[in-house]
């Protein structure tokens, strides 16, 4: 009976060693859990937005379409369609301004 309870004893004392070894793996694991499912739902939602986006482009090309000689109007509430539209144009500004430099230089070399 004593022999018993003294392997009932080890047995436990190996399970709370088993226990205490394993913990912080746990805990990394569920910081690693933690992050991908943050990362899933942000990817889902990322996935939401560009298919929203999509349909958005979809309905303004197809209104370009059906009406091509209706002048836009933007108000303040269209500043970031501005500013996408604009973006070209400021690249090659850019690009403009780049070459004049390059051609400034060589000009001043002879």
């Amino acid at each position: 009976m004593i022999s018993h309870i003294e392997k009932k004893r080890q047995r436990l004392i190996e399970v709370q060693d088993e226990l205490l070894r394993l913990e912080p793996e746990l805990k990394q694991l569920q910081i690693k859990y933690d992050e991908l499912k943050e990362r899933k739902s942000s990817l889902r939602n990322a996935a939401y937005f560009l298919s929203n986006l999509k349909q958005l482009h979809q309905d303004y090309s197809d209104i370009q379409e059906k009406e091509p000689n209706v002048k836009e109007t933007y108000d303040s509430s269209s500043l970031p369609a501005l500013l996408f539209k604009a973006r070209p144009l400021l690249g090659a500004e850019n690009h403009l301004q780049n070459i004049n430099y390059q051609l400034e230089k060589l000009l001043e070399q002879k």
